[in-house]
């Protein structure tokens, strides 16, 4: 596991260190018929009636990437199927990542087809930092990305008090 550690002032704190856990994504931009058969997270884009052409329109997460992204893109009575000029990124990833990947995604980049995902970021994707990189054909996302503003206060609040506690008498530059 890769780790990055940051040290700040926090919540009014002294200066604190918090790990996260860094998770690294090799975007690929294909036809939705070509994603491979492997667990991933993938990206939707097309054209928005709100927002225009060439849109960030839904994340969404597979144990099999190539049946997943056809059952969104063949089902015309689908809200995505319905959508013009669709194109799609993909990015393998480990099974035990594919929940803290997509949640986190989802809430930083807000596609509009992903209202639900919105509103149910999991417990434990709020009790320990994730940081995101996004290489390749990332699309509209940013080269990184971390869950540090939906992290659980209490835990860090506990995490920061720790490192105090831990560092007192040590001096800070």
């Amino acid at each position: 596991m890769l780790v990055i550690t940051v040290t700040s002032k926090l919540l009014n704190k002294n200066m604190a260190t918090i790990t996260f856990e860094i998770i690294t994504l090799d975007w690929t931009k294909a036809n939705h018929k070509d994603f491979p058969i492997a667990s991933g997270v993938y990206q939707i884009y097309g054209t928005s009636p709100l927002y225009g052409m060439d849109t960030l329109l839904y994340i969404g997460q597979a144990q099999n990437l190539n049946s997943r992204i056809k059952d969104h893109i063949e089902f015309k009575e689908g809200v995505i199927g319905r959508q013009a000029n669709l194109t799609c990124r993909y990015a393998v990833s480990p099974k035990e990542q594919l929940n803290i990947i997509e949640q986190t995604l989802i809430v930083m980049y807000k596609p509009s087809f992903n209202s639900i995902g919105l509103k149910n970021v999991s417990q434990s994707v709020k009790d320990k930092g994730y940081y995101i990189q996004n290489h390749g054909e990332r699309g509209l996302l940013n080269h990184e990305t971390t869950n540090y503003y939906f992290l659980n206060h209490n835990q860090l609040e506990k995490i920061v008090d720790e490192n105090v506690d831990n560092n007192a008498g040590q001096r800070v530059d």
